[in-house]
């Protein structure tokens, strides 16, 4: 069994948008992987961005991989 991490961030530096995605993964076998994360999504607040209409979208996640 083992663990992976990822990370991946954006940053519009016109705009100051910002994307944050992290992801965990859990391997307790070969064939099983169970992970969780999470978007989130920052905007200035003037609202001229293209991520403006998401902005109260954050997302938390999990799932469950059976691989054969």
């Amino acid at each position: 069994s083992h663990f992976q991490v990822s990370f991946d961030g954006k940053y519009d530096m016109i705009t100051t948008d910002r994307l944050v995605m992290a992801q965990a993964t859990y391997y307790p076998s070969k064939v099983i992987a169970l992970n969780a994360g999470v978007n989130m999504i920052g905007t200035p607040t003037n609202g001229k961005s293209y991520w403006s209409p998401y902005t109260n979208n954050d997302a938390l996640y999990v799932g469950l991989r059976y691989m054969f």
